[in-house]
């Protein structure tokens, strides 16, 4: 029985932003900050757009908004030049503020 399923996807080199170097046991990666890897998960899952869709995810809505930084996520999805997913982003930092 497998542990876990693991799914791969390819971002273009123009959405490679939002990331800090981290070094670990003398070896460098790029990790993603929490807004980067929140709008990454968007972009990868289009089809995730409805307040019955965010309720799925299980997201916590009062430590994001507690720690996370909104303005950078809106920002970070201006970047990202995709209207739709924009606006997707703003339903849902809608739907945190009433979660």
């Amino acid at each position: 029985t497998p542990i876990a399923n693991f799914k791969y996807h390819s971002l273009k080199p123009g959405l490679f932003f939002g990331y800090e170097l981290i070094n670990h046991n003398s070896k460098y990666g790029k990790i993603a900050c929490r807004e980067k890897a929140i709008l990454d998960y968007f972009y990868i899952n289009p089809d995730i757009k409805s307040s019955d869709d965010f309720t799925k995810l299980r997201f916590n809505a009062e430590l994001f908004l507690k720690e996370g930084d909104r303005d950078k996520l809106r920002a970070l999805a201006e970047r990202m030049g995709q209207k739709q997913l924009l606006r997707r982003i703003n339903n849902f930092m809608e739907y945190l503020q009433h979660a």
